[in-house]
């Protein structure tokens, strides 16, 4: 990808080109969902609510993806909806050079220390990739920050996902991550977490939820979301959040 004219008229005078998202305290909320989308690759049952605001021009990027998020007392689940006029790349040894999306959570909405904790997570997913021919979605989870013990890890066997790929015109993937493979995850304790997506594709570029390539999302938790849990509050303390449809 080239750029833009400023993006390299910053390049050549030294200059780090500050997003939009340093500016905005962007704040989201997730829906709970009752009853939970099928997740089989259809997007059928996804609520409006459950739509992620288009952040990507904050952060110089264009949108090539719709994205849903919401939670339930049992896991977090998202569903994708890529716009990708192309034939779809998906090496699961090769997962940054592949069609696919990254995701970003921790469960106690610790950004503030601005390095991992053990509530970090980060898991790849392509929508293909595994299975006969390579049919089924590819899960993967990487270790933020190297500071997990491998028997920390997520058993990806207990992940739920599907995906349904339109030749030519990109994909739509689903998929559920459960509470136990996402330590610390109590959103009736905890009622906010941290959240980032990176949308991937070889011949389009990607597209982030906050603050785009040029920042470390990967290892600084401070460069997610805040996301508020809807209807896990306690009575009386409802915090402000703005929306799944974001707010300030």
């Amino acid at each position: 990808m080239g750029g833009t004219e400023g993006d390299r008229a910053a390049a050549d005078t030294g200059m780090v080109r500050v997003p939009l998202d340093a500016f905005l305290d962007v704040r989201l909320r997730l829906p709970r969902l009752s009853p939970r989308p099928p997740l089989d690759g259809t997007l059928a049952g996804w609520p409006d609510r459950a739509l992620l605001p288009d952040l990507a021009g904050l952060h110089d990027q264009t949108a090539f993806a719709r994205v849903w998020a919401g939670w339930r007392v049992d896991g977090l689940a998202f569903a994708f909806d890529v716009r990708a006029p192309h034939a779809l790349r998906t090496e699961p040894e090769r997962p940054f050079h592949s069609d696919g999306v990254e995701i970003w959570c921790d469960t106690r909405d610790s950004r503030a220390a601005r390095k991992p904790t053990r509530f970090c997570h980060h898991f790849v997913v392509l929508p293909g990739g595994r299975g006969t021919a390579g049919r089924l979605p590819a899960v993967l989870e990487w270790n933020p920050g190297g500071i997990k013990k491998p028997e920390d890890m997520a058993d990806l066997g207990r992940i739920h996902s599907a995906a349904q790929v339109r030749a030519g015109q990109g994909y739509a993937l689903e998929v559920f991550f459960p509470r136990e493979v996402l330590t610390g995850y109590a959103p009736l304790e905890s009622a906010a977490i941290g959240l980032g997506y990176r949308v991937r594709s070889p011949a389009l570029g990607v597209q982030d939820l906050a603050f785009g390539e040029r920042f470390p999302i990967w290892r600084n938790p401070s460069l997610w979301r805040s996301a508020r849990l809807e209807g896990a509050e306690a009575p009386g303390t409802a915090g402000g959040g703005t929306g799944a449809h974001a707010g300030r």
